[in-house]
């Protein structure tokens, strides 16, 4: 099994009080909910180089994740509350010129792709 990174790309003032400890023993509700999300995610695309990436054209669907396998960045979008939510997320990704992206299950850190019927 391949082992990924998670890797915050940014966060703003208001966010992971605390000093953004993620193991604070007082977490904020923005740390809780962070924390337990949603466990369907949009894998949108991997590079090699990430400055590739454009960030403005998907910002609004999710939270932006960076994942990292190898020497490949991969984008995830995230903070879903159900598998609904994700698909259609995924249709707008793909509608933004995102061709491969797909909808996948967060499993404890591992990314699965969803069994197609």
């Amino acid at each position: 099994t391949a082992q990924m990174e998670l890797i915050l790309s940014s966060s703003d003032s208001d966010s992971f009080k605390d000093e953004g400890n993620f193991n604070s023993k007082n977490p904020t509700e923005e740390m809780r909910k962070y924390r337990t999300g949603g466990k369907y995610k949009v894998r949108l695309a991997s590079y090699e180089d990430p400055i590739w990436f454009d960030v403005s054209k998907v910002k609004d669907l999710g939270r932006i994740e960076q994942w990292t396998k190898g020497g490949w960045t991969i984008f995830i979008l995230a903070g879903y509350s159900d598998l609904e939510e994700a698909k259609q997320a995924n249709i707008q990704a793909i509608n933004r010129g995102f061709k491969t992206a797909e909808v996948v299950i967060d499993n404890g850190g591992i990314l699965e792709r969803m069994k197609q019927n």
